[in-house]
């Protein structure tokens, strides 16, 4: 299926998602297996459709077209429909970012930001470093529409298939600022900390750099995606920050 089917998918004829049977189960599972085992962590974030359907029998594939086909307003997303755009030619990578959790120093994966957005982050941390003495990292970044796909179906796995649930979490394809390089979503995390990030929304939004983001940020064309009783559906996420500011 290219690039139009699956843009008219998108607008148009939508599918049901909430029956998911004990045999689409077994396919879906069966699918994140096979590409948690063919494509490296770092080249998922930005693979295309082509790349993941090599990987996948037709059943699978059924499976990705079915979350690509579905509306998620159906089940109380309210977020703003970007379309699914092509993997942008000019993606920086952000390798080698380090962090420490209760003083056990780890790495995250590789990143990715389009340039102009990358820029921004840049002289956005040089900001903050010369303010507080502080820097935040990116724990997630560009995410392809193939990805997004794969990143909501394991979250809809883990919560038992129950689409409400997951779509307060994560979005479909060309629903999410991950994959929208005009308002690109990145998600910060602070380099020293007690707590992962994911679904925790407190212990960043008590930071100092939390804090800043909140009175800088906007000078780099950087802002919250998602705050307390926003109008999306979408629980808050601090960590989550987009990138307005057209190209560098």
């Amino acid at each position: 299926m290219g690039m139009k089917e699956r843009q008219y998918l998108l607008n148009g004829m939508y599918t049901d998602m909430v029956s998911f049977s004990p045999h689409d189960k077994d396919v879906a599972m069966s699918l994140l297996t096979k590409v948690g085992e063919g494509v490296s962590g770092d080249d998922a974030r930005v693979m295309s459709f082509d790349t993941l359907y090599a990987l996948l029998s037709d059943e699978e594939k059924k499976i990705i077209e079915r979350i690509i086909a579905t509306d998620p307003t159906v089940y109380g997303f309210r977020g703003q429909c970007f379309g699914i755009a092509p993997v942008p030619d000019d993606l920086v990578a952000l390798v080698g970012q380090e962090y420490c959790i209760c003083g056990i120093k780890k790495l995250l994966q590789t990143q990715y930001l389009p340039a102009h957005a990358h820029q921004a982050y840049l002289r956005m941390n040089d900001a903050m470093d010369a303010g507080i003495g502080r820097r935040v990292l990116v724990e997630s970044g560009y995410r392809s529409p193939a990805y997004q796909a794969i990143v909501f179906l394991r979250y809809l796995a883990e919560h038992t298939y129950r689409i409400e649930e997951a779509l307060e979490r994560i979005a479909i394809p060309g629903y999410s600022e991950h994959g929208y390089p005009n308002k690109q979503g990145m998600d910060f995390r602070v380099r020293e900390t007690m707590f992962d990030n994911d679904d925790r929304p407190v212990p960043f939004g008590n930071t100092i750099e939390y804090a800043w983001l909140l009175e800088h940020a906007n000078d780099f064309h950087l802002h919250l995606s998602y705050p307390e009783g926003n109008p999306y559906g979408i629980i808050p996420e601090p960590w989550h920050w987009r990138y307005e500011g057209g190209l560098i």
